[in-house]
């Protein structure tokens, strides 16, 4: 994506040379970071562009979930456990690009004269892998045959990664444990249903 702000032209060979003899100054174009990833590697030229990104990110996942009931007391006392393996890959390669005035390689340079990295740009090329394992189990009671009670633990996932640029620092997976009980009640013709429960993670 090209941030098209720029206010002072782009070096060509007629400004460039009036810039040398005092004149007023051009700015050399950029573009990404040579030696990353890039959909367009060329330089952002006869525009006004000052600033750039030129990024890819993507993941994969891979999952799988099995679950298995058991009656301790047949259609009273029912429990149930699961678990979910998971494998997740994330990553993002590219590159950002800016002009600093501040620069001795932008200043009044030819163009693509700043492209290294540190002085007008920055590489980004971030990868990270999480797995494992996610499960819940629950105890279900019937006292009665309009009356289900039951009790469940279970347990969050939601993948980590990063804060969108090169060298930020790595977000946390947050683990979330939740437990919960429960009471459905159905009622009598006309039929209706009550349920309460109580949760905390």
């Amino acid at each position: 994506m090209n941030w098209n702000y720029l206010n002072i032209p782009q070096c060509d060979p007629t400004n460039l040379a009036t810039a040398h003899a005092r004149g007023p100054d051009c700015l050399s174009a950029g573009g990404p970071v040579p030696g990353s990833w890039a959909s367009d590697p060329s330089l952002r030229e006869n525009m006004n562009n000052a600033f750039g990104e030129d990024v890819q990110r993507g993941y994969k996942q891979l999952a799988f979930f099995a679950s298995v009931d058991f009656d301790i007391i047949p259609k009273v006392l029912t429990v149930t456990a699961g678990t979910r393996h998971y494998h997740y890959d994330e990553f993002e390669a590219g590159s950002v690009w800016y002009t600093a005035t501040t620069s001795s390689l932008i200043v009044n340079h030819p163009n693509g004269a700043c492209t290294a990295t540190g002085a007008c740009g920055t590489p980004i090329d971030l990868a990270k892998s999480e797995s494992g394992f996610r499960s819940r189990a629950s105890l279900t009671w019937h006292p009665g045959p309009d009356l289900i009670t039951y009790y469940t633990f279970s347990q969050g996932f939601r993948p980590g990664g990063w804060a969108g640029s090169n060298g930020s620092p790595p977000l946390v997976r947050p683990n979330v444990d939740r437990f919960q009980v429960s009471t459905r009640r159905h009622g009598p013709p006309p039929r209706y249903l009550t349920v309460r429960y109580a949760g905390w993670v």
